[in-house]
């Protein structure tokens, strides 16, 4: 018969199961009221905005004010509802640009974490300390955002290395936070106001979103994608991954020096475009060849350099389309140029992931067709590709019909290259360029497609 003590040890493992299932209950429900908590301050902080803009004689759009709150609201509740916000920043298709141009403050806005859990990290990923992985180890992060911070270190070989490092206890955050955000997406789907909203469905999206840019292979995989469909031209550089190195909390990649943000360059307007050239068709072989896109090139993630060069960082958000959506949006395109409204409307209609239940179809296909003619009767170096998507976007949300996510990404990419495009050189000519590249795209079968990289697993150096 077993002892008292003995008993007490068999039982361990239990207890402790047990003791960690509670600390984990606790984390959620206290986590859940400091959201509560957070939500109420800023929709009494957005109430008290509205009411200031209304008696007072600085009025602002109301989107405005609520977009605001929004951004302090992520801001205030950390690093998963960063993200979040830095995603909603780019979704013009569900939100007018009044609230989401507030949103775009949330860039570059986390503090790095404390150095030691660097130590930490590198220490379980490897089962070695710092000091035996890397010869030198900066502890200043040269850039940190909402899931990771970037540090700069040399290898014992002498090879000079950027070294991205996962946020500490991330993924249970992320997690617990989503999970949090799911079942306060159900309750205000209930509301009669948000009927037609697909709110539950918006949320599982961006939790989607999230975890896939959490765990670092898949980002080390979709590199090893971009270096493959980007390897013919030699003007754009996509950093080589170390691959032993790499895990799924800590990615080693070389070094690119002399790395100066997009907003701090000098250039003449000749330098400009050139390196613009290069970017925007790369960014077309993603689109139209490859259906492979890098949804996130803004301009901390997104480099000029002289001689027409162009480097691209951060392949953790990025958008596929399959062969067919891929032709769909180069005939979505072909019928901007040709002026075939039809054929666009169809294309969107087709897309589309739902529509209203009060869906108008022919006012729907009008719309489309009345702008598709505006457009096609400018000059095809005035198109403006933000221009045309905001009104794209403001007919879909009019007619209740909403578009398929990777198409729509597809869409915004483009936009948030011209943002910065338009910038430094006004006279590139997004559609000349793109022909080429259509054309091409809707005679190209793709192949199915292959494994960049086997899983990863971590690594003992």
């Amino acid at each position: 018969m077993a002892t008292s003590q003995e008993a007490g040890t068999e039982n361990l493992p239990l207890l402790l199961q047990t003791r960690s299932e509670h600390r984990h209950v606790f984390q959620t429900w206290f986590r859940s009221l400091e959201i509560v908590m957070a939500l109420c301050f800023h929709t009494a902080r957005f109430g008290g905005r509205l009411l200031w803009s209304k008696v007072s004689h600085k009025q602002r759009p109301w989107q405005a004010l609520l977009g605001l709150c929004i951004a302090e609201l992520c801001d205030t509740l950390g690093a998963t509802f960063i993200k979040i916000g830095q995603i909603l920043s780019t979704r013009c298709d569900l939100f007018p640009p009044e609230l989401i141009e507030p949103l775009i403050m949330l860039q570059d806005r986390i503090k790095p974490f404390a150095f030691h859990h660097v130590s930490s990290m590198i220490l379980t990923q490897y089962s070695s300390p710092l000091e035996e992985v890397f010869a030198e180890f900066e502890e200043q992060p040269i850039s940190s955002a909402s899931i990771a911070s970037v540090y700069r270190a040399r290898l014992h070989d002498g090879s000079l290395v950027a070294v991205k490092i996962r946020r500490p206890d991330i993924e249970r955050k992320v997690r617990n936070d989503i999970r949090l955000m799911i079942f306060l997406a159900r309750g205000i789907a209930r509301l009669p106001q948000m009927r037609l909203v697909p709110v539950v469905e918006m949320v599982n999206e961006l939790g989607m979103a999230i975890e896939q840019q959490i765990d670092l292979r898949i980002e080390a995989r979709n590199n090893r994608r971009f270096r493959a469909q980007l390897t013919q031209d030699t003007q754009v550089l996509v950093p080589a991954l170390i691959d032993r190195y790499c895990t799924e909390a800590i990615l080693v990649m070389e070094f690119i020096d002399h790395l100066v943000r997009i907003d701090e360059l000098d250039w003449t307007a000749a330098e400009y475009q050139e390196s613009l050239v290069t970017g925007l068709r790369a960014l077309y072989t993603m689109i139209f060849l490859d259906g492979f896109i890098h949804c996130d090139m803004h301009p901390g993630n997104f480099f000029l350099r002289r001689g027409g060069q162009v480097v691209i960082l951060d392949t953790g958000f990025i958008a596929k389309l399959s062969d067919q959506d891929r032709r769909h949006f180069a005939r979505f395109f072909l019928g901007i140029a040709t002026n075939a409204g039809r054929d666009c409307a169809r294309i969107l209609y087709e897309t589309a992931s739902s529509k209203s239940d009060t869906f108008d179809r022919e006012g729907f296909d009008l719309a489309v067709v009345d702008l598709i003619n505006r457009f096609a009767g400018s000059k095809a170096a005035d198109f403006q590709v933000a221009t045309f998507a905001f009104h794209i976007f403001d007919i879909q949300r009019r007619f209740g019909l909403r578009g398929s996510t990777n198409f729509t990404m597809a869409i915004l990419s483009l936009l948030i290259f011209e943002g910065i495009a338009k910038q430094l050189y006004p006279q590139l000519d997004f559609q000349s360029e793109a022909r080429p590249f259509i054309l091409r795209g809707m005679l190209l079968k793709r192949p199915e497609e292959v494994a960049f990289g086997a899983e990863d697993k971590p690594v003992k150096v």
